[in-house]
């Protein structure tokens, strides 16, 4: 198989004009279209970076996310890692996390975020899954990166836990702090305060 063949030719994975799997309103189509269109034109920087276990041979999986965003995705021939090439670069990850952007396109519910829809949305955080995967063992930390709104966290910070949460995403981290909880601005460069007992990145 060449390096230019791909795994599937579905429509879902490989057509612009599939629908999107997603209800998405106007304003999210408009947003969608407009950052393709930047990256065809190069105003998104995004690099090629090697894989995680170093191997540069790749076979192309998808080129649409379900969002028909162009995001081309691919598997790293050595390892079977999944992964985006190209990705956005540092830079252009700190504004688009960083400018909302990304919620604006994919939630944006969490930009105007109220106590009510922030505990219609508790359903959709992953404690169960937590709680079974941690199976009795004791945590009194736990820290989060991606942390939005802080709706993965919040259980813990009800039973007492020290939480703190970095996210690039102001509106959603200003409100989980209204909130009580010790959300910061950042990402995972900007970790400080442990050790942490459990850490998510989800």
């Amino acid at each position: 198989m060449s390096n230019r063949s791909s795994l599937t030719k579905a429509a879902a994975f490989n057509d612009a004009a599939f629908p999107s799997t997603e209800e998405l309103n106007d304003d999210q189509r408009g947003l969608i279209a407009d950052f393709n269109r930047r990256l065809v034109d190069k105003t998104i920087e995004t690099e090629e970076a090697v894989c995680l276990c170093g191997a540069t041979d790749f076979v192309p999986v998808a080129e649409y996310d379900r969002y028909r965003i162009c995001q081309p995705t691919v598997i790293c021939r050595a390892c079977g890692l999944l992964q985006s090439r190209p990705r956005m670069s540092d830079k252009a990850l700190d504004w688009f996390y960083g400018s909302d952007h990304y919620r604006a396109m994919y939630d944006p519910e969490f930009l105007e975020m109220t106590s009510a829809e922030f505990n219609r949305m508790l359903p959709r955080a992953r404690m169960a899954f937590l709680k079974s995967a941690l199976n009795g063992h004791r945590y009194d930390s736990v820290l989060e990166v991606g942390c939005a709104s802080g709706l993965n966290l919040y259980t813990f910070f009800k039973e007492g836990k020290r939480v703190v949460g970095y996210d690039l995403a102001r509106k959603p981290v200003a409100f989980g702090r209204s909130l009580g909880m010790d959300l910061r601005d950042g990402s995972y460069q900007d970790i400080a305060g442990g050790p942490y007992d459990l850490i998510l990145l989800s």
